[in-house]
Formats: C-alpha cells, sequence, structure tokens
C-alpha cells in the first residue's frame, strides 16, 4: 500500500516501488487518486497483480465531509461515477 505523494500528479511518471518486486505481491493499492492510475498500479497489473486505486477513500473522505457539514446523506455512487469521469475524461 503505498500512501506516499510519490506518482500523484504532475510527477506521474514516479513509483515508489521498482516493478521487479510487485511479483511478489497478489495487490497493491495507492491512495493516490490523481492520476486515476498511477504509474505503481500500471506496474502491479504488468505483474499480475490486483490493484485498487485511492478513488473510493477520497469519495469517502468527502461523504463524511458533506454528512458533518450539511447532515445529509451524500449519494455515494453519483460521487464516485462524477470524480472518476473528471480524473479518466478531464486531462
Amino acid at each position: 500500500m503505498n500512501t506516499t505523494p510519490v506518482g500523484m500528479y504532475p510527477n506521474v511518471e514516479q513509483s515508489p516501488v521498482s516493478p521487479e518486486i510487485l511479483g511478489n505481491f497478489r495487490w497493491v493499492m495507492d491512495v493516490i487518486y490523481n492520476p486515476y492510475k498511477t504509474k505503481l498500479l500500471r506496474d502491479a497489473e504488468k505483474a499480475g497483480c490486483g490493484v485498487l486505486s485511492g478513488l473510493d477513500m477520497f469519495v469517502h473522505q468527502g461523504a463524511e465531509q458533506i454528512k458533518l457539514w450539511t447532515g445529509r446523506e451524500p449519494n455515494l455512487a453519483l460521487m464516485r461515477e462524477v470524480v472518476k469521469n473528471r480524473l479518466t475524461n478531464d486531462k
């Protein structure tokens, strides 16, 4: 699990680990959400790992903030769709 800013926009070609070691893991998570698929995640997919991006963590943090500020329950599916579309299509 990467919880550092290594690989975050604009340094999208950086990774905190060498691609050669990724084959030792079944899953790799990167809490970075911009870009949606970091170099670490792309390398992990090539090595046959399952991958998890930081998108869901980002969306759930935002949803909790909305609940705290407004007392309303946000639409998580809509939030996830909007954020994912923005990160994958608006470049």
